[in-house]
């Protein structure tokens, strides 16, 4: 699983950001402290939703499996950058002729409704996975008609903050024979003891609870912890198939600058937890490996008369004895070169 976290402004910020190659960080100071927090990316609001779904298909061209998980407090703009996710992915398939199915359903306390049916209330277990029975799978030849539905059937609420706060946690599911989008826009936040409405406090909470059980489970995951709780949580469950597989996982966390600094340090601080702490390292490890497989064809495993060179070896005959020694002279610069990238990486995790 290789994790970006991102943090996308909805209107220009007042807080500090470094947006370098290197160095993504936003800082700030709030009540005498001082706040830093890291990210993989930060998106001002000046980006498109072409360069976003660019950016997506630029990074995550070796894995089939994507999943983009949004959150953020109501008012943030969430579900409208979600929506405009979806809409980037649907019509680049339309547009291509890509046959695809979609699977939309959302968690409402603690309840499974299937969007594409009117919002029927499907039936689960909660076994090693979550199994749902039954749940629509179709297609669209445009988005708006899918837009219209989830728009109709999307349980929201007036809240503090928002007019129209998304209260359940939406999944939408792509399949397609090039890639499968799992797309999950978290319900909006709230703090629980702003809003007079019981309702909208029991919802804030259970929000929170979600929130606080896929936290959990992903510095688990970090700290390589042989129980992961995704039984805490019917999303959690939902998602342990992104845990044990071979995927990308995008977290956008979405920030309103005109909301109050409280609101923007929660949203920031909590994507901040989501950041591998060694997310470089692993990355140079990627690179050095993909490297390794390069330099291994470079020296002939996967040519015919090198192959057939190191069955003679296998079997005593040295009759081929110069040619083996023209084929490793022929590449020493390609294997001192990738000596001293092993070296050099050592010395860094050293430090």
């Amino acid at each position: 699983m290789d994790i970006d976290v991102i943090c996308k402004f909805r209107n220009k910020s007042n807080l500090i950001i470094k947006n370098s190659k290197n160095v993504k960080s936003i800082s700030t100071k709030y009540n005498k402290k001082k706040y830093k927090f890291m990210m993989n990316e930060i998106w001002d609001n000046n980006i498109t939703y072409n360069d976003i779904y660019s950016y997506f298909c630029k990074n995550s061209v070796n894995y089939k499996d994507k999943n983009i998980i949004l959150f953020g407090y109501s008012g943030s703009g969430k579900t409208f950058t979600m929506m405009n996710i979806l809409k980037e992915i649907i019509n680049n398939n339309i547009d291509n002729k890509i046959k695809y199915t979609i699977s939309c359903f959302q968690i409402y306390n603690n309840n499974i409704y299937d969007i594409l049916d009117n919002n029927k209330q499907l039936k689960f277990f909660k076994n090693d996975i979550l199994i749902i029975k039954d749940i629509s799978k179709l297609q669209f030849e445009s988005f708006d008609e899918l837009s219209d539905i989830i728009t109709n059937n999307r349980k929201c609420s007036k809240t503090y903050n928002n007019d129209v706060s998304s209260r359940s946690c939406l999944i939408i599911k792509i399949n397609s024979i090039i890639s499968t989008y799992n797309i999950i826009d978290m319900p909006g936040q709230e703090t629980a003891n702003i809003n007079n409405n019981i309702n909208i406090q029991n919802e804030a909470k259970n929000i929170n609870l979600s929130m606080l059980a896929l936290k959990n489970c992903i510095l688990s995951y970090y700290q390589k912890k042989k129980y992961i709780p995704f039984r805490d949580n019917l999303l959690t469950l939902y998602l342990k198939k992104m845990f044990i597989s071979i995927c990308k996982v995008y977290f956008i966390c979405t920030i309103n600058s005109d909301n109050k600094i409280f609101y923007q340090l929660d949203s920031i601080k909590y994507a901040s937890c989501l950041v591998h702490p060694k997310k470089n390292i692993n990355n140079n490890i990627t690179k050095l490996l993909l490297e390794y497989s390069l330099y291994i064809t470079s020296i002939g495993l996967n040519n015919c008369e090198d192959n057939d060179i190191f069955k003679q070896l296998k079997n005593n005959d040295y009759s081929n004895i110069n040619n083996i020694n023209k084929m490793l002279n022929s590449n020493i610069e390609v294997i001192n070169e990738f000596k001293k990238k092993i070296n050099c990486f050592l010395e860094k995790i050293k430090k």
